[in-house]
């Protein structure tokens, strides 16, 4: 499967205060019996900085309606040296070895955890506090890391959450539009549905909702860096758009997906995340408006016309192959394999933006389709 990858040279003398919290966190589950799942948090941090912890304590949180309860949860680090991540570009070393550009080592920590049926398990972690670094918010000294997903087991037993495909955001080219990557698997096939989100501050208490990073004027989470027109994340494939100009800046961010399964909402997971903005070679997204987002090369595969009146032609070489037609809110609406012919009916859809994800053996196609 073809992936987009980025690389940035950074400046040698830039941000050299970063070397005391979290710049990045996420946390999947994934179902192994039972009720018995297997949560994993990811978290990186500077090299050269405060050493990672042994062990992370999250809040485990059920419904009131399930008769609600309050727990902690202890995930243990499973590689207490880190694995460095090289995320620059260049002959240039980071300070996670010999070099003096900043660096980042990823740990990533996890237990099984048992989750009795509930309608809505949510999972919250926070950290105290965010890197003073950080441009684009109020106080980010006095701003803690919040983190917080959910599911539903009680409906969906023995289902697992996405899992990130790519390397958070760290640094992000200025002056350039670039696209990246943070798109996400499921195992079970289910739909998802990518947005940005509101990165969190602190709660009152466990289990309690959590503030929301408060951003300076000018910045929000849709535009968390100074850019040309804002940042989009298409909701199919989660494809990343932006043009930053602010080319000094550090950025709170958040990504999040929203797993349903026949319109039902499944879960929630997130990624919070700061990011520089420096000058590099910018990343071109594989873009095309017409005919969508094509990440596996699949030239050959088309739907036509397109826009269309409802009928679309498939063509497709494959002998097998599964397609999948989304709405704009991730329900799948139809499901097609080569044994249902070449022509796609949709003219008793409404009018607007479709979705659709081609599947064979050699790799998956990402696309839109418009019904005029």
């Amino acid at each position: 499967m073809k992936r987009t990858f980025f690389s940035v040279l950074l400046c040698l003398t830039v941000f050299r205060s970063l070397a005391t919290h979290i710049p990045y966190a996420d946390m999947t589950y994934r179902w192994i019996s039972g009720n018995d799942y297997v949560v994993t948090m990811t978290v990186y941090r500077e090299c050269g900085g405060v050493p990672a912890a042994a062990s992370l304590t999250i809040f485990r949180c059920r419904d009131i309606s399930c008769g609600g309860v309050v727990a902690n949860g202890t995930l243990e680090n499973t590689d207490p040296i880190g694995i460095p991540m090289y995320l620059v570009c260049g002959p240039a070393s980071t300070n996670c070895d010999t070099g003096s550009v900043i660096g980042y080592e990823k740990y990533v920590y996890e237990d099984t955890l048992t989750f009795d049926p509930c309608f809505l398990w949510t999972l919250q972690y926070s950290l105290c506090c965010r890197n003073f670094a950080i441009t684009n918010t109020a106080s980010p000294m006095t701003e803690q890391l919040g983190l917080e997903i959910t599911f539903n087991n009680a409906d969906f037993s023995g289902n697992s959450s996405p899992t990130w495909d790519t390397e958070p955001l760290l640094y992000i080219c200025c002056d350039t539009s670039a696209c990246y990557d943070q798109s996400a698997t499921d195992a079970d096939g289910d739909s998802l549905v990518y947005s940005l989100y509101n990165p969190f501050d602190t709660h009152a208490s466990s289990c309690t909702p959590f503030d929301l990073i408060p951003y300076l004027p000018g910045f929000s989470f849709t535009n968390p860096f100074t850019s040309v027109s804002g940042m989009t994340i298409d909701p199919l494939t989660g494809f990343i758009t932006v043009e930053p100009i602010g080319c000094s800046e550090v950025s709170v961010m958040g990504v999040q997906i929203d797993e349903y399964r026949d319109g039902d909402l499944i879960g929630t997971i997130r990624r919070d995340n700061m990011v520089i903005l420096n000058a590099g070679d910018p990343v071109p997204c594989p873009v095309d408006s017409t005919v969508g987002i094509d990440v596996q090369d699949h030239s050959f595969v088309e739907l036509f016309p397109n826009p269309s009146d409802g009928i679309f032609q498939i063509l497709a070489p494959d002998k097998m192959y599964d397609l999948i037609i989304f709405d704009a809110r991730g329900v799948i609406i139809q499901r097609l394999n080569a044994n249902d012919g070449s022509i796609l009916n949709l003219s008793e859809c409404g009018k607007g933006l479709y979705f659709y994800r081609y599947q064979s053996q050699t790799g998956k196609l990402f696309g839109k389709l418009v019904l005029e």
